[in-house]
């Protein structure tokens, strides 16, 4: 198979050296589109295909095993997802097989299942979860099994030098930048000033900014949104959110509900203060 598809010259982009129609016009499914009453878990095989069925791009999370594998998985314990006290680092790529995700048949996938499946069918959108300043094992692992995938994709991450990393090693993939108010969070205060207020965007060198919507409105992503930053919304679960977004977001991440598939992004530069 071809490397990944960025589509860098599509028409219809926006923002420093282009973003495709797919990241900025289309609801993004938040660790696909997953229903745990209906046996369909987030982050799943079978949130995968739901949202490849109805068209929306994909949003999934990704974390480094004990082997170099990686695994599509958002929280750093098994604990809520299979009941588990164990951190998912901890574990191969066999030890995880054998486990369910919230008592559905559906196994924690590996990134390449993951890749196989979607094939290129929506676009991917692709969070590292790796806190570390140095380690990049992650992030090579990735780059591996993207280089045999033929579809479009872009990466986000809280992490700065996560995105340097990309930025250095495959800057034809869009990358995002995750941020919001960092409430709660056991973080240095000096940290929480600098991500929240995208002060490391110099190290990440983002083409666009994923910024919690009960955060927005915020200056700081007013002004990177006014240099040309697309802004993605996180997460939105109702219509009426989906509405109060539009005024500060090029596009949303969402989940429980089915926002329209054909989303026009408002004018950038909107009404941010």
């Amino acid at each position: 198979m071809a490397a990944a598809r960025t589509e860098a010259s599509a028409p219809g982009l926006a923002g420093p050296g282009g973003l495709p129609d797919w990241l900025l016009r289309t609801p993004i499914a938040h660790r696909g589109l997953h229903e745990t009453r209906a046996g369909v878990p987030e982050n799943s095989l079978s949130a995968f295909e739901a949202a490849v069925r109805e068209g929306y791009p994909i949003e999934l999370d990704v974390q480094l095993l004990a082997d170099g594998r990686v695994a599509v998985f958002h929280d750093l314990s098994l604990r809520r997802m299979t009941g588990r006290r164990v951190r998912l680092s901890g574990l191969s790529a066999g030890e995880i097989r054998p486990l369910r995700l919230l008592d559905s048949d559906q196994g924690i996938a590996l990134l390449d299942e993951a890749l196989e499946l979607i094939a290129g069918r929506v676009g991917l959108l692709i969070e590292t979860k790796n806190n570390s300043l140095s380690d990049r094992r992650l992030e090579q692992a990735v780059e591996t099994a993207l280089a045999g995938y033929d579809g479009p994709v872009a990466v986000q991450s809280f992490n700065p030098f996560s995105l340097q990393w990309f930025a250095r090693r495959r800057p034809e993939i869009p990358r995002g930048q995750l941020a919001y108010d960092f409430h709660g969070q056991r973080m240095a205060r000096y940290e929480k000033f600098l991500l929240r207020r995208l002060l490391m965007n110099w190290v990440s060198r983002p083409a666009f900014v994923s910024y919690q919507i009960r955060c927005l409105p915020f200056g700081a992503v007013a002004r990177a949104r006014r240099r040309g930053v697309a802004v993605l919304g996180w997460i939105c679960r109702s219509p009426a959110q989906q509405r109060r977004a539009a005024a500060w977001c090029d596009n949303i991440i969402f989940e429980h509900y089915r926002p329209a598939r054909n989303a026009h992004p408002p004018t950038a530069g909107g009404p941010m203060s």
